[in-house]
């Protein structure tokens, strides 16, 4: 279940608590770890001049199915401040993050006040157009049935960037200045990046796509973009063959001329699909397989999806 505002906001207190008992903490920089890659990016930004965060799970890793190795669970016992998404992507930290020995530090940022989200779409739903609208995060009763991918739409991000700097300057009030100034710094980009992304992708906003994996429906709202089906939903979970055989139908009568991969998932079922309806192939990545981790990967990682989306789609009309 998703925790509600007031219980997000005892445990803070609890840490900011705990933080402050502790003898050492006046001289020693604060030690935070952020799970997954886009958003340990922007944490970094937050904290910049700081210690950079430690990254839980590396570039390209696979949240839905992250198993720690003994040098994950050492950070984790290190950290004073855990970041992830939350139970609706990073499933199998739910014992350790949600309710386990490191829940009272963990902050699951798909709970943060005022980002918009998005309902799962199922694979029935691409060819029904159902869920063609979005809700304010307290719509939900549970972040099960919510696609955890919030982090590729930037006005999210300038929502976890507030609201991080918010956190670590209650934690660490002797470096408030830093992270305020840096959080509006970084506002400041993401605003000037969303404005970029939107010169550059509204060509494609008559283009249609497959995508192998259901991860980019907050990308897509953001830009306007049509995609018409994938393989896989937000997820994870594999389709059976009829729903290939479906998409195969959708593709021929909707004018698709690309699909696009990711890199950390195997990429037969779309390359056998390619291979039938003469498409040609992309490769979009919603975590940052192939990004440097740091304060400047999230802009690495929106810029490469958009250039890849223009790279295949248009370059499919020559």
């Amino acid at each position: 279940m998703r925790q509600s505002a007031c219980n997000r906001g005892a445990v803070l207190a609890l840490l900011v608590m705990a933080l402050c008992e502790t003898p050492a903490y006046a001289t020693e920089k604060l030690r935070v770890v952020v799970t997954l890659l886009p958003l340990h990016s922007l944490v970094a930004g937050v904290s910049e001049g700081g210690d950079m965060p430690g990254l839980l799970i590396p570039a390209g890793g696979d949240p839905h199915q992250a198993q720690l190795r003994p040098s994950q669970r050492r950070l984790l016992d290190q950290a004073e401040l855990i970041y992830w998404v939350g139970p609706a992507l990073e499933t199998r930290m739910v014992g350790l993050l949600g309710r386990g020995e490191f829940s009272a530090k963990s902050v699951a940022l798909i709970d943060t006040d005022g980002l918009v989200l998005h309902p799962t779409r199922t694979l029935v739903d691409w060819y029904q157009g159902q869920h063609e609208h979005s809700h304010d995060h307290h719509e939900h009763d549970t972040v099960q049935f919510v696609d955890a991918h919030f982090w590729l739409d930037p006005n999210n991000a300038i929502v976890i960037v507030n609201a991080v700097a918010e956190q670590l300057s209650l934690i660490d009030p002797e470096h408030r200045s830093r992270y305020e100034a840096n959080a509006l710094q970084l506002r400041e980009r993401l605003l000037v990046l969303d404005a970029e992304l939107e010169v550059m992708l509204t060509a494609l906003r008559d283009e249609r796509y497959v995508v192998f994996h259901d991860a980019y429906q907050y990308f897509e709202k953001r830009y306007g973009l049509r995609p018409v089906g994938a393989v896989s939903t937000a997820s994870g979970h594999r389709p059976g063959a009829q729903h290939l055989k479906s998409l195969r139908e959708v593709i021929a009568r909707s004018g698709v001329r690309c699909a696009f991969s990711e890199p950390q998932f195997a990429d037969a079922h779309i390359k056998s699909i390619a291979a039938d309806t003469g498409l040609q192939i992309g490769s979009l990545d919603a975590t940052g397989r192939n990004v440097k981790p740091g304060a400047g990967a999230y802009f690495d990682l929106m810029r490469n999806n958009a250039r890849a989306l223009l790279d295949c789609l248009q370059g499919s009309r020559e």
